[in-house]
């Protein structure tokens, strides 16, 4: 193993905080930030054993500037970011570089299956595009190339940011 890269996330909820019950908050932390600690614990022997490599979590663009509605998004997905850059400052002597990938809107996925019939979503996905400087959806293409990136040794000085892939939603 040189690269770990973690991408999960349950269905996304766009709803009000005071909407989303507990126990689909404490799910949504438990997919996300206990799912990547699992992972990173889990590879870090083995990253260690061979003098380094490279962790990359997909995060969403909603962790530096987020949406109404999105909390059930970006709040698991900042305390992954969280996690990242405390491991990459930890395990940094042993060569272990920690990064993430935060997408916007991606012309995939889930902005393909869970948004369509959902009228809060839909306007969710108008406000990231109306306020993204490149005006349009990125696509599947541009998340890959970042990770493998972040992944190679061309990014050998690079650990413990964020690469927002996001149009310039986040700017």
């Amino acid at each position: 193993i040189h690269t770990v890269v973690f991408a999960t996330g349950a269905a996304l909820e766009l709803k009000p905080m005071r909407d989303i019950t507990p126990q689909k908050f404490a799910q949504t932390i438990d997919t996300d930030v206990n799912g990547f600690f699992n992972i990173v614990h889990a590879s870090l022997p083995h990253l260690r054993r061979r003098g380094g490599g490279s962790i990359v979590a997909l995060l969403t663009t909603a962790v530096k500037k987020n949406l109404e509605n999105d909390g059930l998004s970006a709040i698991p997905k900042a305390g992954v970011q969280q996690l990242l850059q405390v491991v990459a400052r930890e395990e940094g002597s042993a060569n272990i570089r920690v990064n993430a990938v935060a997408p916007g809107v991606i012309d995939a996925g889930i902005v393909n299956t869970d948004f369509t019939a959902d009228e809060i979503a839909k306007s969710v996905i108008e406000a990231c595009l109306g306020g993204t400087p490149l005006g349009r959806m990125g696509k599947p293409e541009d998340v890959a190339e970042a990770v493998v990136f972040l992944a190679s040794e061309r990014a050998a000085y690079i650990s413990g940011q964020t690469l927002h892939v996001d149009g310039g939603f986040s700017a």
